[in-house]
């Protein structure tokens, strides 16, 4: 999952990910994965690295401005 991060797929507008991990090793040679600050998508597999992250995370943003923009614009009956 997506491990509390906002994100949105820009691909596919899913908001479900898994972390990738890379094999690093400890001293002594021991193989051990590590997460490598990218995530995947659940639906579509497109891998995002930091910088796709800033932009999901800022058109989630956007997003949220122009609902709320949209609340005060229409009046509640």
């Amino acid at each position: 999952m997506n491990r509390g991060l906002a994100l949105k797929c820009l691909h596919c507008d899913s908001q479900e990910f898994h972390i990738l991990y890379e094999m690093g090793s400890q001293p002594g040679g021991v193989p051990h994965p590590r997460p490598s600050g990218s995530y995947e998508c659940v639906h579509c597999g497109h891998v995002a690295d930091a910088a796709e992250q800033e932009a999901m995370v800022a058109k989630i943003q956007q997003e949220r401005e122009a609902h709320e923009q949209g609340a005060k614009d229409d009046p509640e009956p």
